[in-house]
Formats: structure tokens, sequence, C-alpha cells
């Protein structure tokens, strides 16, 4: 089974549409693995195969079942999610679940329900859903998507049966970027960073996260004028584009992913000092400045400068104020000799 669009995961369409062919298709499924690998996806295409009038193994995309799941107007299928602004999977949003799976389907035979950032359920949320879960409706399927947090609520997951995601391996991986027309240095910055997510490594290309994480890191490496406030002030101005009514803390996100390319670099020299070979470097594009780098600082000062990276991708994380948390950081690093 083969779809432009979903790779990696065919063992799991081939699963649950033998279990469908054999008339045991589960009233409750949860997906799990890191975002952006295409859970929500899979299930969408997933439901598309078994609503198909013109296929068995794969969606046609041209019947009217396909077409209507396709451009979002099938009136059995749901999508739903965590509210724009909240930080949880809220009641308000279980109760629209319910009450749409507890409807009749008119089309597909089944109303189906994809609930993303499942694992942002509260206590209350959960206990609402698990009545349904423990009851379930012979009309309905129930698809759970979450991400590689522990899940809160363990007594959903056990209702569910569970099929875990893998991040992709590189090929599949560039294969679902090919419409963005990468160069090397990025497939590089891409395998390094992506995490095996196409959607993540989007978000990285998109938000230009490349472009600014190649000229931060040439800042850093090349210049001897080293001021922490000037290097702070830049970094907000990048993270800070975009939306302008978006808050901050909707701006932390691009601020975190910046940080944690500077924390796996740092990693990636003291591996050089300790005699690593460039196979063993999550940058290995970035060996020649890495070395420059390792070769001018010993390893106490290397390892402490990775510390000072990731606490303060906790700070960010614990919405302390970003620039404070910058200068501070640029500060520590510099102080204890960044560059010779």
């Amino acid at each position: 089974m083969v779809f432009k669009d979903v790779h990696g995961h065919d063992h799991i369409f081939e699963r649950l549409l033998r279990a469908k062919t054999r008339g045991m298709f589960p009233h409750a499924i949860l997906f799990a693995g890191p975002k952006g690998v295409g859970k929500s996806l899979a299930a969408r295409r997933l439901i598309q195969t078994m609503s198909c009038k013109a296929a068995e193994d794969k969606p046609c995309l041209a019947c009217y079942p396909c077409r209507s799941i396709e451009n979002g107007i099938c009136p059995d299928l749901r999508i739903l999610g965590k509210l724009e602004g909240k930080s949880q999977l809220t009641i308000d949003v279980i109760d629209e679940a319910i009450r749409f799976l507890s409807l009749k389907p008119s089309e597909l035979g089944c109303k189906y329900l994809i609930l993303e950032d499942a694992e942002l359920m509260n206590v209350e949320s959960a206990n609402k859903l698990l009545k349904t879960l423990e009851e379930p409706l012979g009309h309905a399927a129930l698809f759970l998507i979450r991400g590689s947090r522990k899940p809160s609520i363990a007594t959903i997951e056990s209702r569910c049966q569970k099929f875990v995601f893998a991040p992709l391996d590189d090929e599949s991986l560039m294969l679902l970027l090919a419409d963005l027309d990468l160069d090397d240095r990025q497939k590089a910055f891409i395998r390094a960073h992506g995490g095996g997510s196409p959607g993540y490594a989007r978000k990285l290309i998109e938000e230009d996260v490349f472009h600014y994480a190649e000229k931060f890191l040439e800042a850093i490496f090349a210049s001897r004028e080293k001021n922490p406030y000037v290097l702070a002030d830049a970094i907000m101005e990048f993270v800070s584009t975009g939306k302008s009514d978006e808050t901050m803390i909707a701006k932390r996100p691009r601020l975190v992913r910046l940080l944690s390319i500077l924390a796996s670099v740092l990693m990636d020299a003291v591996k050089l000092a300790e005699g690593a070979i460039p196979s063993e470097l999550t940058n290995a594009y970035l060996e020649k400045e890495m070395l420059v780098y390792a070769a001018n600082s010993d390893r106490g000062k290397l390892l402490r400068n990775v510390e000072a990276t990731l606490s303060a991708i906790k700070d960010i994380e614990r919405n302390l104020h970003p620039t404070i948390v910058l200068e501070n950081l640029f500060q520590t690093i510099w102080t204890r000799g960044w560059t010779a």
C-alpha cells in the first residue's frame, strides 16, 4: 500500500484493514508517536480506504466518499482537538465528540471521529470520554491521536487498540519533502534536526529556522566581538516574525527549536573533543566549525555550555522572560570561553 503523503506506516494500515475485513475493527484506536509523523493524516487515509467505492487497498480519491473526506465535508467524519489558546483538551471538546458519535451515520455506514492532542486531556475530560469507551456504539469508531508525551490518563489508553508510529527514516522523510526542493546543506540540516517528522521538518524550513540557524551559528563561531545583548536582540527579532497578533507563548516554540539546535551542536563539539568521528555526530555538516571550537575549549567548558543551553530551554518553557534568558545564556557561554 503506497500513499504519496504517508510513508513508513504500511504495517499499521495492513493490520487494521485485515481487522475490517474480518469484522473485527476496533471501536477505539490510539495512534501514538512523535508529532508530525502523519498520525492524523494516516487515520484519514485509512477511513478513505475503508469507505472507497473503487478500490480496496488504497483510496481512489475520485469517488464521492473519498472526495467528501478529502474536502472536509463528509458528515460522518469529524476531526477535533485542543481549542486555540487552551493548554488542555477541555470537556467542551469531549462533549462535542460524544454528541457527534451518538448520531447515526448517513453516508459511510460508520461515524468516524479523529481526536487530536489526546495527551492533553484533563481528568474531567478523560472521565467523560471513558464512559463512551466502556459502552461502545456499534456504528462509530474513535481515533485518538497523541504525541510522544506520556498519557495523562492511562485508563483511556487501556480501552484502545494501540499502534505506535515511529519517526521516519531519512529516505521516507526526504520523499515527503520533495516539493520543498532542498539543497544538500538543507537536507543535512533536516536529517540532523527534523526528528524523522515531516511535519516538524517543514516547520524548520517554512519558518526559516534553517537560514536563521545558519546565520546564528556562523556569528557564534566566527565573531570576535561577543556582545550577548546584540545577539539576544537579533534572536528575539527572528522569533517575533510572523503574525502580528501572535502572543509570546505562541512564538516560544520557535525559540526552543533554535536553542535545541544550538544544544545539539555543542554536544557534538563535546563528542569531537572526545575523539568522535563524523559519522557519530548529529551535525556532521558542521564538522569544520565544531573542530575549531572544540580545539579552543576544554571538555569541562564544553559540557558546561551544553548544560547552560539546556537550562535556558527549560527556563523558556517555564515562561521566563526570553530576552533575559538569552542574555544570561550568551554571557555565561562567552565568559567560559566560546572561541579563542
